[in-house]
């Protein structure tokens, strides 16, 4: 029998892939502004246009990921 307050291994891999998504979305995320000015000189436009854009876009994510999330699901449940 198990003894009770001992994590189930899942729950390991759950915080171990959360980690390893946290730190790539946060490297990415953090790194993307090296490229403003580079980009928003190729593209002729300010670079807090491109900074704007990237703001606009991580919002309406954050928006949308939750419905995108119940989507993701309901297509599984039809699949299997």
């Amino acid at each position: 029998m198990k003894k009770q307050g001992e994590f189930h291994y899942a729950w390991w891999i759950m915080i171990a892939s959360a980690a390893i998504y946290a730190a790539s979305v946060g490297i990415i995320v953090s790194c993307a502004p090296i490229l403003y000015r580079a980009v928003a000189q190729d593209l002729n436009v300010g670079v807090s246009e491109i900074s704007l854009y990237t703001s606009i876009m991580y919002i309406v994510v954050t928006i949308l990921l939750p419905f995108a999330g119940r989507i993701l699901i309901d297509s599984i449940y039809v699949i299997f």
